[in-house]
């Protein structure tokens, strides 16, 4: 069953206000409501869409392209913190240091599975195509044993023998002309290339699960720090030597840039996963404050417990208006996808 996506609520909701038929607008916009609900209720079983293949913009190679660039300075920028800030060892210690690990993994791992995914697609098209030419083969063969076993018999046997034959030849002439189809079905079944055409085999794997959790950490705590950064929350002067703004800005734009161009789907829902990454960087600041009696951040002086949990609750908030943010940008793609490709 396909579910309305939220963006065609939408579209729906535009072309029905002007036609001027009330009841027909009430019951469109109830039914576009309940699969609006449905939608959100429901995880995309899709692997596809996980994978990538058939996102909305560009072929799948221009998708690898703009990773693997992402991924090079990512963990260009990673690699360099370490080596400059290694004798520093609360360089580990910083959540702008955690992120930039996700975010640079994040990208690693959609890379890989994206040209995993490109192979097995070129695969499946190769063996698509030797598929089809031997059942056509196979189908021209048969129509012509079929022909020649009726002029053989024709010829040979009596009025009756020829009718009989004749009724055989049709059937078979008929089973013949649906082989080819038949073999084509059960081609798509066994391998399916599509969402409709494998029903037994659409369940996300494990490191589609990965990426898709490391997305919605990765594009939440990055806005988290440009806005913390540029707020003074966070002084990232102790814990490296480099400007911290190039990783905030740029990994920032690079997850933005990312929602824009492939089809990851954005949940309301998922915005738990920052918040408990949020939750868990604020455990390890407690446990070292407790440890080496000092804060990670000013901010996090558990000293002052009502000052941490401010901080603390600016930082979720920020995290969940963040992920409301993304996911009017999957909307608006969708909408745009809707209106300039499918039309």
């Amino acid at each position: 069953m396909s579910w309305l996506h939220p963006a065609d609520f939408i579209l729906t909701t535009v072309r029905i206000t002007g036609s001027g038929n009330s009841k027909m607008y009430r019951c469109l916009i109830s039914s576009s409501i309940k699969c609006f609900v449905m939608k959100f209720t429901e995880l995309v079983k899709n692997h596809q869409i996980i994978y990538h293949l058939k996102f909305q913009w560009f072929r799948s190679e221009v998708l690898l392209v703009f990773r693997s660039l992402f991924t090079f300075y990512l963990m260009t920028w990673w690699l360099c913190n370490i080596a400059t800030n290694m004798q520093n060892g609360k360089l580990f210690l910083s959540f702008h240091y955690w992120t930039l690990t996700l975010t640079a993994f994040y990208f690693a791992i959609g890379a890989n599975l994206t040209c995993i995914a490109i192979i097995d697609e070129r695969d499946k098209r190769r063996i698509r195509r030797r598929m089809m030419r031997s059942t056509s083969r196979d189908r021209l063969e048969e129509r012509l044993e079929v022909r020649n076993d009726v002029i053989v018999d024709g010829h040979a046997g009596n009025d009756g023998g020829h009718v009989e034959v004749e009724r055989r030849s049709a059937g078979d002439r008929k089973e013949c002309s649906c082989l080819f189809w038949k073999r084509k079905k059960e081609y798509k079944v066994n391998n399916p290339t599509t969402c409709e055409e494998s029903p037994t085999q659409d369940q996300l794997k494990t490191y589609h699960k990965i990426l898709w959790v490391l997305y919605n950490i990765t594009a939440d705590t990055t806005v988290v720090m440009v806005i913390a950064y540029y707020l003074g929350f966070f002084e990232e002067s102790e814990f490296t030597s480099l400007h911290p703004l190039s990783d905030y800005l740029i990994g920032c734009t690079f997850i933005v840039v990312e929602t824009l161009i492939c089809g990851v789907p954005v949940y309301l829902g998922h915005a738990l996963y920052s918040v408990l990454y949020i939750t868990v960087y604020v455990c390890v600041s407690a446990v070292y404050w407790d440890v080496e009696g000092r804060p990670l951040y000013r901010g996090l002086d558990f000293v002052s417990p009502s000052i941490a949990l401010l901080l603390v609750c600016k930082a979720i908030g920020l995290g969940c208006l963040a992920h409301a943010g993304f996911f009017i940008l999957s909307l608006l793609r969708y909408l745009a996808v809707k209106i300039f490709c499918c039309n």
